[in-house]
């Protein structure tokens, strides 16, 4: 499962090579890898439509789909695109600021407003990636951040 590459800026990440070296890696098929979409603030996640089966890539069924931009959120998981300027919610098909509103979060808030940007259409919310006035965000930002500290 690929969860969107490195968050280095200048950093290219080309997610066709990088899913064809995990496919090497792994002894997968390439088909296999699944692209997911997630972060700390929602207890839902999104998941690239393409795969259901088991764990095993033998056995999994290759199902309509595939786009690695494209993820298909539970129906508990509500996803609005935002007019950036005014945050008035665009009609579908339309790219804006990605808006979740997840009833799995429990204890916590209903509502995250994203710098991601994306189109929310009727088989799923197009990924489109972090708007350019966004200050980067990510897991692997920590990561770089630990081996800056260890080179000094």
């Amino acid at each position: 499962m690929e969860t969107g590459g490195p968050k280095r800026s200048g950093m290219v990440f080309d997610r066709g090579s990088f899913h064809r070296q995990l496919a090497v890696w792994f002894s997968l098929p390439v088909e296999a890898i699944v692209s997911e979409y997630g972060m700390t603030e929602l207890g839902s996640q999104g998941y690239q439509p393409g795969w259901r089966g088991s764990i095993d890539p033998s056995v999994a069924v290759h199902v309509q789909g595939g786009d690695p931009d494209l993820h298909v959120f539970p129906p508990w998981c509500r996803v609005q695109a935002l007019d950036p300027d005014n945050l008035e919610r665009l009609p579908e098909g339309e790219r804006g600021l990605l808006c979740y509103s997840d009833l799995s979060n429990v204890d916590s808030v209903l509502s995250v407003l994203t710098s991601d940007e994306g189109v929310v259409q009727p088989e799923g919310v197009r990924l489109l990636g972090r708007s350019p006035q966004a200050s980067p965000r990510g897991c692997s930002l920590a990561v770089d951040e630990i081996l800056r500290g260890s080179e000094g």
